[in-house]
């Protein structure tokens, strides 16, 4: 169906554009054009958040020095942001080789296809969800807990800085986990539409560079996930109103939980589809090998040994192919991953879960 650019972009892509710096040559470039632009564009918080100090002075807002605590948000917001920033782009160039790839496995005619890839851009690239999880972690994490000291703080100059810049970071998480949610969804539901598919011990060759690339974003999501347990742990955020309670080993138990579903989900799907095929293959061999069983008896019972000895030997060899044909169905790969792939995601998987072992250690020493 030929090379294919996404039209619709992702509102990163949209504030990306507003700093027109450098061109884009290669990844090395990639890298260096975004960070410049970044820079750029979070220079503005960086500013702000100084001119805050300076004219509010080293007076406390939530119990830290002032410039201590917008060090630490920036410093957290820039790690997350430029990440968010290099996946949108990254993303972008990925969904078109995937629609491209993805055209030649679906059995569907050029407009369907072009009308699924529509509704799946509209879906991957919408603004709502990322601004959805913005309030919804706002409130939860942020109002709720510190309403009080924020109360007292509201007529402060860094209440304003503390407030955007905590609602704008928190619009980059959820950016980060829109773009990787909606990438699962979006696979998932491409391999729901009927699949051209052939049945060999190649399917999970054949499905490989999309496992790379999921796995790929899955170590971007397992990273970010440890970054955020390392930025809530006591050494970064003394005043953490998360860190040590059971809503913060739930909330990272799901978060995990969600990154190995996600994962695993569109290649279970693929993996049914393979299964049924397999059975209706093997389900039509055994038809056509009762109906030759049959044949092959009624030509013995209605001619002599010698003259059905041609028929005889017919039946026989579609007979031999039919074994074939089982045999290689048979033996047909019904996984679209294999063990490799699964154990590189379980070494992932692990990255946060030590990393939030290895803090709680740490800080019982401590204590």
């Amino acid at each position: 169906m030929g090379s294919y650019l996404p039209k619709r972009r992702l509102w990163t892509e949209r504030l990306f554009d507003l700093f027109p710096i450098g061109n884009v040559h290669s990844r090395v470039s990639f890298i260096v054009v975004r960070l410049v632009r970044f820079l750029c564009f979070s220079s503005v918080f960086w500013i702000t958040g100084f001119v805050v100090v300076i004219i509010q002075g080293m007076n406390s807002l939530i119990g830290m020095p002032l410039l201590f605590l917008v060090a630490l948000n920036m410093t957290y917001f820039s790690v997350g942001a430029f990440i968010v920033f290099l996946m949108s782009g990254w993303f972008r160039n990925k969904w078109s080789w995937f629609f491209e790839w993805s055209a030649l496995l679906l059995k569907l005619s050029e407009p369907e296809f072009n009308k699924l890839r529509d509704r799946l851009e509209r879906f991957i690239n919408s603004f709502y969800p990322c601004l959805a999880f913005a309030f919804a972690t706002y409130i939860g994490f942020t109002i709720v807990p510190q309403l009080n000291t924020l109360i007292e703080a509201i007529e402060r100059p860094s209440f304003y800085w503390y407030v955007g810049m905590t609602f704008v970071s928190n619009l980059f998480i959820g950016t980060g986990l829109w773009m990787t949610v909606s990438m699962w969804i979006a696979i998932f539901l491409t391999f729901r539409q009927p699949l051209n598919l052939e049945l060999s011990r190649r399917i999970n060759r054949d499905f490989r560079p999309l496992a790379v690339w999921a796995l790929k974003v899955s170590l971007i999501y397992f990273a970010y996930l440890t970054l955020s347990i390392v930025m809530q742990s006591p050494a970064f955020n003394p005043v953490s109103y998360l860190w040590g309670t059971n809503l913060f080993v739930i909330v990272m138990g799901l978060m995990i939980l969600l990154g190995v579903f996600a994962f695993l989900l569109p290649f279970y799907n693929i993996h049914r589809t393979v299964v049924k095929l397999k059975q209706q293959e093997l389900e039509a061999i055994e038809e056509e090998s009762n109906k030759l069983m049959q044949e092959l008896t009624e030509t013995l019972a209605k001619y002599p040994a010698g003259d059905s000895k041609d028929n005889i030997s017919l039946i026989n060899s579609r007979l031999n192919i039919l074994h074939i044909r089982e045999r290689s169905v048979t033996e047909a790969d019904e996984w679209p991953i294999d063990m490799t792939i699964l154990s590189i995601l379980f070494g992932i998987i692990l990255i946060p879960i030590f990393t939030e072992i290895i803090i709680n250690l740490i800080s019982s020493q401590m204590v």
